[in-house]
């Protein structure tokens, strides 16, 4: 019966961040709550092919921080 409480409890919202380093690399992807650090750019999504190369700039994400 705890797998039906787990399976149908509300679970808290992730957000996608990518932590940029001094050199505008892309050298973390990550799912949390909240924004781990001020290193960190919330994206809509983030992709593998990131890793290592300068964060796109469509994939920043726009509009107010939730």
């Amino acid at each position: 019966m705890l797998w039906l409480k787990l399976l149908f409890s509300i679970h808290p919202e992730l957000r996608s961040f990518v932590r940029i380093d001094q050199n505008g690399v892309c050298s973390e992807l990550i799912r949390c709550q909240q924004s781990p650090g001020k290193t960190c750019v919330e994206v809509d999504e983030f992709c593998l092919s990131w890793l290592g190369k300068p964060l796109p700039s469509y994939a920043a994400r726009r509009g107010p921080p939730r």
